[in-house]
């Protein structure tokens, strides 16, 4: 989203929904209406973040090696710190 990535130019820190992997998203058609992994490492890098906060995740990309994978793939795209949202996780800014 061209809008994101414009709001979060120059952040250290971007935080935003990743449903599940771009690959999986794109199979069922959930890539045309909310971001995947791809997108959020693509928003990270472009705003010139050093730290990618994944929120809203499906439950597919909570379980392990899907977690793997995706982080894999965002490392692809995205060279700083990947984090994934949890219930109650601090994050140190």
């Amino acid at each position: 989203c061209e809008a994101l990535t414009q709001l979060a130019k120059g952040c250290q820190v971007v935080v935003t929904s990743c449903w599940g992997t771009q690959a999986e998203m794109k199979e069922t058609g959930e890539d045309l209406c909310i971001g995947g992994t791809m997108d959020a490492a693509r928003i990270a890098r472009e705003a010139g973040a050093q730290t990618l906060v994944l929120t809203h995740t499906g439950a597919r990309l909570c379980k392990e090696e899907v977690k793997r994978q995706a982080l894999a793939d965002i490392a692809e795209v995205f060279k700083g710190k990947v984090v994934f949202g949890e219930e109650l996780v601090k994050i140190p800014l």
